[in-house]
């Protein structure tokens, strides 16, 4: 009976400090037959969790997220597995009559990755004779598509801050001195309603100084800002203009508009030129609490580039490093500057491995100073982006925060846009200042997640909902996103446009228990698209509001539901692409409309 106890005892306690969940799914070929004989098993480890009957499998596995391996002959297919997911359909991409002539063949490995969340699995096959099998996925060789991120993006938000307390923000406030609230957005275009690159827009007081000078991104547009730090707050300064220097000419706005009263446009009597260089910086904290996710980055990064690169192969690609520890260690910072030899800025970023440091905040004033103002950005680049990537906070001393609020203040002149990524080890207090810091040079906030089960724990995002995702398809989508203009509006096809389109709302989703299949309600339907800039739009379920946001995911225009159909009016924005956006249920629901005049 002694016995007995120990076991169940010892069983219990085994339970609690390793809990597991049960999962269960089906194994298909693409053409829907079941896969009989599937091994199931943890990534890199031999132990199997269990085998397909007749498609169907059910195997007990950690309570976190995993990664696992679904083996059938000479195919492999790796599965990122959430800590909330218990119900799977497993696809391999061959059909069942196809695979049983490949027993002779070399064993094809496929990873999962997402585009917009984790759960939303989106397939990348790699099965031409011409490639390399990818490895297994271990933690002694790091490859690409394994880190999970999320995002942060403040300009989709319409008002600035609603997530954080009160009191917690003065406390930030007074820590980091840098307030981001009082906006005003710029959108400049020629005379054929395309955006201008590259104007630099200066916002002035009624005394004549300078608050912001910030440059039109891929959209035409730029963030002004006012009473950004902390020794301007109490300015009382009600009236503003905005002056444009474009091609040795000067353009103004006399009377400011707020971001909340409108957008303040320039059109101007030039053809728009799109710059074909783009420059893309990574900063990276090298000390030696970044050594559990380092080496991933590391092998992230090198990926990033050369998926981009191919993507959008009519462009230039110019990449500096950075890496920084901390005053007192074997260095402070050391860079390679820009430059089109990729292969070089990687290897020198991976002749550095993690160490130093000690206490708890680093020199990143050090490497935002450097990447700022040390790299040679380009002056009339597409894009310019710093991906700011690190684990820990600057010092609080006068001259650390003085140095890291002029390095954003240049950052914006320059037309930088900040990217912070949070590692482990990131508390509240830093997640504002580097949200602030991203606003500030009209960038968004990342940060690594759990998820990928590599690394120290994650704080998660003071916000209301962010959807997980791999860092790596994060990343590129940022990039391109930042990177995109109008020049092919006329290839759009009449399949991705249509002309009478609807914002709608999945209010089931598929069930493999009860088999239940998603349906969609319209909310919005809206016409012409293409439009020129007149909308009419019929609401179809009571909504309060809904929104137009551009390409970046920024929030432009919200309008008050007053009436089943209303008509409005996008045409102060340039040719592009834009978004009818609504709020629900924590996510965003959208619809696509082209503008063009």
């Amino acid at each position: 009976m002694k016995h007995y106890f120990l076991f169940f005892s010892f069983l219990l306690i085994y339970n609690l400090l390793y809990p597991q969940r049960i999962i269960k799914g089906y194994v298909y070929s693409i053409d829907h037959e079941p896969l009989d004989s599937v091994i199931i098993s943890y990534t890199g480890d031999s132990t199997i969790l269990g085998i397909s009957k007749k498609g169907f499998f059910k195997v007990k596995i950690k309570n976190n997220s995993v990664f696992l391996s679904f083996k059938y002959h000479n195919f492999e297919k790796v599965e990122f597995i959430p800590k909330n997911k218990t119900n799977l359909e497993i696809y391999f991409p061959f059909k069942l009559s196809m695979a049983k002539y490949k027993k002779n063949a070399k064993t094809y490995h496929i990873k999962s990755r997402s585009s917009l969340s984790i759960s939303e699995y989106r397939t990348k096959i790699l099965m031409s004779s011409t490639e390399t099998p990818i490895s297994h996925i271990s933690e002694q060789t790091p490859q690409p598509g394994i880190l999970t991120a999320g995002e942060v993006n403040d300009f989709q938000k319409w008002k600035l801050w609603q997530d954080i307390t009160d009191n917690q923000l003065k406390d930030f406030i007074n820590i980091w001195k840098i307030y981001p609230h009082k906006r005003f957005t710029v959108q400049v275009a020629d005379k054929n309603n395309l955006p201008i690159i590259n104007a630099i827009v200066k916002l002035v007081d009624n005394q004549g100084n300078t608050e912001w000078i910030a440059r039109t991104d891929n959209t035409g547009k730029a963030e002004l800002w006012a009473n950004m730090f902390l020794s301007n707050q109490q300015k009382q300064n009600k009236n503003y203009q905005i002056i444009l220097y474009y091609k040795q000419k000067i353009y103004r706005i006399k009377q400011a508009k707020t971001f909340y009263e409108g957008i303040n446009k320039f059109t101007i009597p030039n053809d728009t030129q799109y710059p074909d260089t783009v420059d893309i910086a990574f900063v990276i904290d090298i000390t030696g609490s970044m050594a559990d996710e380092l080496e991933y980055l590391k092998a992230e990064i090198s990926d990033i580039i050369s998926k981009v690169r191919y993507q959008y192969q009519n462009l230039i690609y110019r990449v500096a490093i950075v890496v920084y520890k901390d005053i007192g260690d074997d260095i402070i910072y050391k860079y390679c500057d820009f430059s089109t030899n990729i292969d070089n800025q990687i290897s020198f970023l991976k002749k550095y491995k993690a160490g130093g440091g000690g206490d708890y905040p680093e020199a990143v004033d050090s490497a935002l100073f450097v990447a700022v103002n040390k790299l040679s950005w380009s002056n009339k680049g597409r894009t310019r982006i710093a991906f700011l990537i690190l684990d820990a906070p600057p010092h609080t001393q006068p001259v650390n925060i003085f140095t890291v609020n002029k390095a954003i203040y240049k950052a914006a002149e320059k037309g930088i846009r900040i990217v912070p990524l949070s590692c482990s080890g990131i508390n509240k207090s830093t997640e504002y200042l580097l949200r602030s810091m991203a606003l500030a040079t009209n960038g968004t906030y990342t940060f690594l997640t759990d998820d990928s089960g590599i690394g120290n724990p994650h704080i998660k995002p003071t916000t209301d909902k962010y959807n997980v995702e791999l860092m790596h398809d994060l990343f590129i989508r940022i990039i391109k996103k930042f990177i995109e203009t109008p020049e092919k509006l006329d290839s759009i096809q009449n399949a991705d446009i249509k002309d009478t389109s609807f914002v709608s709302m999945d209010t089931t989703i598929t069930n493999i228990d009860t088999n239940q299949t998603e349906i969609f309600k319209e909310i919005i339907k809206f016409y012409p698209n293409p439009t020129s800039g007149n909308l009419t739009v019929e609401i179809l379920t009571p909504i309060k509001e809904f929104y137009i946001g551009d390409i970046t995911g920024k929030l432009l225009k919200r309008y008050k539901v007053n009436a089943r159909i209303m008509e409005i009016n996008i045409g102060e924005f340039t040719d592009g692409i834009y978004f009818i956006m609504y709020y629900k249920n924590e996510r965003w629901y959208t619809a696509k409309v082209l503008l063009r005049h």
